[in-house]
């Protein structure tokens, strides 16, 4: 009789277990994952409460960090593309990755 109530016993717990694992997922609904392209990711929405200097415009926006954004802006001004640059970097969330965007803002 005791075998009879413990197995009994056991498969109440396993059912009431079931039954509030089902009733929790039902109640959790999955999290939505959306993706934005950096290149549809607009500068204006990005930036915040930063500016470019007056007479600045944005050249291009990519990932990466302040060496490689420097890099690109001193062969501009090699190149004779622009007099000046200014870079900003920004970080921004990716679906649930922080990345670090860079700026180039440039005077021509």
């Amino acid at each position: 009789m005791k075998r009879i109530t413990m197995a009994a016993g056991v498969a109440v717990a396993g059912a009431m277990l079931a039954l509030s694992a089902q009733a929790g997922a039902q109640a959790a609904p999955l999290p939505q994952t959306t993706v934005a392209h950096a290149a549809a990711v607009t500068p204006s929405a990005t930036q915040g409460d930063w500016n470019p200097p007056a007479g600045y415009t944005l050249e291009r926006s990519f990932l990466g960090d302040s060496a490689s954004c420097s890099k690109e802006g001193d062969a501009g001004v090699a190149a004779g593309k622009w007099h000046q640059y200014v870079c900003h970097e920004q970080m921004m969330k990716l679906t649930d990755t922080w990345m670090l965007f860079q700026f180039l803002y440039v005077q021509k």
